[in-house]
């Protein structure tokens, strides 16, 4: 009588490395595949930082199992702008293969404080915070129903008029004004905002621009992604009658 044998079956060991141009297939099978998976709300599509490290891996047999990527943007911060893990990989093992590389190259990337996430997964949250990471802030998210009811109107020492290339490095002052340095806008992300913007308009004080916003959107829908006065200039309605013009071009 044969006695049944037992399969032990081993895995080999995974280890991260790093990704570039090359493996955007591998990678957009692995996004397409996965619900795990953590996407920064950012003006850049993840796939589009390939090639800034650190934009790491795992593979297996070719096939990419995992990816992290988080290459400081401004210089000082990384946020994660991508993270996802395939189904049969377990999420906690798969950071735990790419973060400690990750955290070695940050290391050296000079003057890089600050590793940030914007969280909307609780799975992510458990594992960024057995990994030492701290809740800052809490990121509200409102949304208003577009009906034929007309706005009511209001009254505004500001003009507003559409946002022109020429404006940006004015627009740039006044977001480095208005918001601390961990939710700053690079020059080069700002010129890119403005240039996939539905809308983006800007409110002037005699000929003065004190401030702006930036909406993105579609036929269904709209997304008021950036909205910003001056210091000097807050609390006298700017804001209210930057969004008041969305609102009746939407």
């Amino acid at each position: 009588m044969k006695h049944p044998q037992t399969i032990f079956r081993h895995r080999k060991k995974l280890n991260a490395q790093e990704v570039g141009q090359k493996d955007e297939e591998s990678l957009v099978a692995l996004l397409r595949s996965t619900t795990l998976i953590h996407r920064h709300f950012g003006w850049v599509p993840p796939l589009n930082w390939l090639g800034k490290q650190p934009f790491l891996s795992v593979f297996k047999n070719r096939q990419i199992l995992a990816a992290l990527a988080c290459p400081p943007d401004p210089p000082q911060i990384a946020w994660i702008r991508l993270f996802a893990s395939d189904q049969n990989l377990p999420i906690k093992e798969a950071w735990h293969l790419l973060w400690p590389l990750a955290q070695k190259k940050l290391k050296k990337t000079r003057p890089t404080k600050t590793v940030a996430a914007i969280v909307l997964q609780d799975w992510l949250q458990e594992v960024l915070q057995e990994s030492g990471f701290t809740q800052e802030c809490q990121v509200s998210g409102l949304t208003r129903k577009i009906t034929s009811d007309p706005l009511p109107n209001i009254q505004s020492e500001a003009l507003i008029r559409a946002m022109q290339k020429k404006d940006l490095p004015v627009v740039q002052k006044i977001d480095e004004m208005a918001f601390a340095p961990f939710w700053r806008t690079p020059p080069d992300k700002l010129e890119y905002a403005h240039n996939i913007a539905v809308i983006a308009t800007v409110a002037e004080i005699n000929q003065q621009i004190i401030g702006y916003q930036i909406s993105t959107g579609g036929t269904l829908k709209g997304h008021l992604a950036r909205l910003a006065v001056s210091p000097q200039h807050q609390n006298r309605g700017i804001g209210k009658a930057l969004l008041h013009d969305l609102l009746t071009k939407f």
